[in-house]
């Protein structure tokens, strides 16, 4: 059975010599895998192209790197409006992480969007779900799965070719 360790890192604060020093105790433990999670900033204002990619080069040249910004209906941390998360979303992606996690639940337009942005950038996408209230069963994951990969055809035309390189 093949396995990935990933190590998400809550990025509270834009002090980038703190930040690297997390991260490169981060890296010792050897995980596959580095999730910078954005929605726990003090001020999405320091969410700026400088700061990230500052903090992609302490990383990325080592292993891959998951850039994400929860929705707070998600589990992130901060209650923002939808638009604003949008500008920081388009921002994580013209970065260039090697991933970027965002909702099967986002806007319909929003995800378009970010669907074109990442494919425009090479950016690959991680669509995710969650449920704080239950685990449901594997027919309804496989169900939700099953009907997400149909909306994505449907709804953004992508094709078996651009979802692959998605996910």
């Amino acid at each position: 059975m093949k396995y990935n360790i990933c190590v998400p890192i809550p990025i509270k604060f834009a002090n980038i010599l703190e930040l690297k020093s997390i991260i490169a105790k981060s890296l010792r433990s050897d995980p596959n895998l580095i999730e910078l999670r954005y929605d726990y900033i003090d001020d999405v204002q320091q969410i700026t192209q400088g700061f990230l990619n500052e903090l992609l080069a302490k990383v990325q040249l080592k292993i891959p790197v998951i850039f994400t910004f929860r929705n707070h209906k998600e589990g992130g941390k901060m209650k923002i409006d939808e638009t604003i998360r949008f500008e920081i979303l388009k921002t994580l992606v013209l970065s260039h992480p090697n991933y970027l996690d965002i909702e099967m639940n986002t806007e319909k337009r929003i995800l378009g969007e970010i669907i074109n942005l990442a494919n425009q950038n090479d950016v690959n996408l991680i669509f995710s779900y969650h449920n704080f209230d239950k685990t449901p069963s594997y027919e309804i994951v496989s169900d939700q799965i099953k009907n997400f990969l149909d909306r994505l055809r449907e709804e953004y035309g992508l094709d078996s070719q651009k979802m692959e390189k998605s996910f």
